[in-house]
């Protein structure tokens, strides 16, 4: 990957003006999409357009007061002929400018991305074929060339398929679900791969990563612990590479055999999706490439089936395909295999019914420990028949080392508490400059900050705020339970505030949302599917209905919307007798 200069970004352009009028034939409406930081330089680049007699849209000058930012942003996009984004390091983090680029980049037929490049960074793989401008040497010069390109046709090299991209391939099929109508083997085969790489885009990185990452993604800090698995002497002197973010290249030296273990909070299921996002891009370019499928271990313990019966159920039941194609990919290995939740598998108060917390910590050790036996000898089974199969597993570090047998794979990764450098890079800006001094002034601040998601929620909450003001917002708190609180409720507040939904307040969804919270640890769930609404989840009739119905608006307009981060902080407060203020999901558990 080439990289460029960098230099100071220049503002109030002197934009040379150009002879040829013939330029000035066509009116774009263009779509300004950039990091906050660099408002300054989207400004100018805003002016120049304008200065052409171009429309512009700007969310500064087009997002009317107390509108909902998101739909002005889509009505935006939509109305758009050409996205022009500030390509920065900030906006290759940001979530929201990735998604606008998307959405230039899937329609390219009817819009067209155009990137201007303002620092030294390195382009992800699905942008390599876009058409960019160098604006670091000289700005003028390059905005001279953003006009001769906005008067002539695209080059970028959309359709060029030795340029892999998970977002242009990952589009929808005329139909997601699946089925026999299709007579041609080869093509039914063909349509059943495309529409299971869709479902797990759509469920896991669509519907689970990007929402997780408001901010953008943490560069997470990994260290090796190959003696957590079997064969560690095999990869005991590998070195990892100095980048959480290149955890394909781990898991393609690993020779496709990964455990992640971790923390509470220390990114290990957002490090799994990040792989499998990786590879979905893969799977989409060589046919040859088995298709990456997530699934959550929790659900194992309800019937211990063997483990091939196990996967088939589970992709009937979470990706709809059949029985019988799902029993063909099983066997014969076409899967990579993405298991996340070791740590979740658990018995519940049903299944031992009056045991005492040590007999079902007990028991939990003996489920997990004959999960692991299970697919220890899912996997020794293919390769009996010559035929591999990649796994990774996630697990809380704790969990793991207390059970009785080890995963027979390759090597195992460490996630380890963010360094001050991560922490700094991840809360640059002076959007951070309170929350970066609370870090700095309080060693409790510091001590939570090192775990990817408490510094998440601390980014998502605390944008803006001061560290000393008035009591309403400052935060210089008195003690650490009190600042626990007033980032939980700050978190929620901004993540209400910005997924609302017409018809419930914010008392009524905080009530269920601790209602389904509470029924999702009884129950012994980390994933809830609608399905999994059972009468007897409520003792009175009544409330029963009326959960369902709300739960069903809440689910569509709000839950959808949120972090997982939300629903895990209720969870976690539940667990210490449905109160918010408790902190339990982020201490010893």
């Amino acid at each position: 990957m080439r990289r460029f200069r960098c230099c100071c970004i220049m503002t109030g352009v002197f934009i040379k003006p150009l002879t040829d009028d013939s330029m000035l034939a066509t009116r774009l409406k263009t779509f300004i999409s950039y990091k906050s930081e660099y408002r300054d330089t989207a400004k100018g680049v805003r002016d120049a357009l304008q200065s052409w007699g171009h429309e512009t849209w700007f969310d500064q000058d087009d997002i009317a007061k107390g509108a909902y930012f998101r739909d002005e942003i889509q009505q935006g996009l939509e109305s758009s002929d050409v996205v022009i984004g500030i390509l920065t390091p900030e906006a290759l983090k940001s979530r929201e400018v990735l998604t606008e680029w998307d959405f230039a980049f899937s329609n390219h037929d009817e819009k067209r991305l155009l990137l201007l490049r303002y620092d030294e960074v390195d382009l992800p793989y699905w942008l390599a074929g876009v058409q960019y401008i160098d604006c670091t040497a000289d700005e003028t010069d390059a905005l001279n060339q953003l006009r001769v390109a906005l008067s002539e046709p695209d080059t970028s090299a959309y359709k060029d398929e030795t340029v892999p991209s998970y977002i242009r391939r990952h589009t929808s099929p005329t139909d997601a679900s699946f089925d026999y109508s299709v007579t041609n083997e080869s093509q039914r085969e063909n349509d059943n791969r495309a529409k299971m790489l869709y479902n797990v885009y759509q469920s896991w990185i669509r519907g689970a990563l990007h929402p997780n990452l408001p901010e953008g993604a943490i560069d997470l800090g990994l260290s090796l612990k190959p003696d957590a698995v079997l064969r560690h002497t095999e990869y005991g002197d590998y070195e990892l590479p100095d980048s959480g973010r290149k955890i394909g290249q781990i898991f393609t030296d690993a020779n496709g055999e990964l455990l992640i273990l971790g923390e509470p909070g220390s990114g290990k299921t957002i490090l799994m999706l990040q792989l499998t996002q990786y590879l979905l891009g893969q799977a989409q370019h060589d046919p040859t490439q088995a298709m990456p499928v997530v699934f959550n271990l929790a659900s194992w313990s309800r019937d211990q089936k063997p483990f091939t019966a196990w996967l088939v159920d589970e992709l009937w039941r979470s990706y709809g395909v059949p029985k019988k194609t799902g029993e063909k990919w099983v066997e014969a290995g076409k899967l990579t295999l993405l298991l996340d939740g070791l740590d979740e598998i658990a018995p519940s108060q049903g299944m031992m019914p009056g045991a005492s917390d040590i007999e079902l910590d007990r028991r939990a050790i003996e489920l997990r420990s004959a999960c692991i036996d299970a697919i220890n000898s899912y996997r020794a089974d293919l390769l009996k028949d010559d035929i591999g199969v990649d796994i990774v597993v996630c697990s809380r570090i704790k969990d793991y080392e207390a059970l009785h047998q080890q995963l027979d794979l390759n090597t195992a990764i460490l996630l380890v508490p963010l360094s001050d450098a991560q922490i700094e890079d991840y809360l640059a800006g002076a959007d951070y400059a309170g929350t970066r001094q609370l870090i700095a002034e309080e060693p409790e601040a510091r001590d939570k900050a090192q775990t990817p998601f408490l510094l998440t929620m601390m980014k998502v909450a605390y944008r803006g705020m001061p560290y000393s003001g008035s009591p309403f917002n400052q935060l210089q708190l008195p003690d650490d339970t009190g600042r626990q609180t007033h980032l939980l409720s700050a978190y929620i507040d901004k993540q209400l505030a910005q997924n609302p939904h017409e018809n419930y307040e914010k008392p009524e969804t905080l009530y269920y949302l601790r209602w389904l919270a509470h029924q999702m640890v009884k129950n012994k769930k980390s994933v809830f599917y609608i399905e999994d609404l059972q009468p007897d989840w409520s003792q009175q009739h009544e409330r029963w209905r009326i959960s369902v119905s709300l739960l069903f608006g809440l689910i569509g307009g709000l839950i959808v919307g949120f972090t997982v981060g939300i629903i895990f902080g209720l969870i976690g407060g539940l667990r210490g007798g449905l109160a918010l203020d408790q902190w339990s999901w982020f201490g010893s558990n």
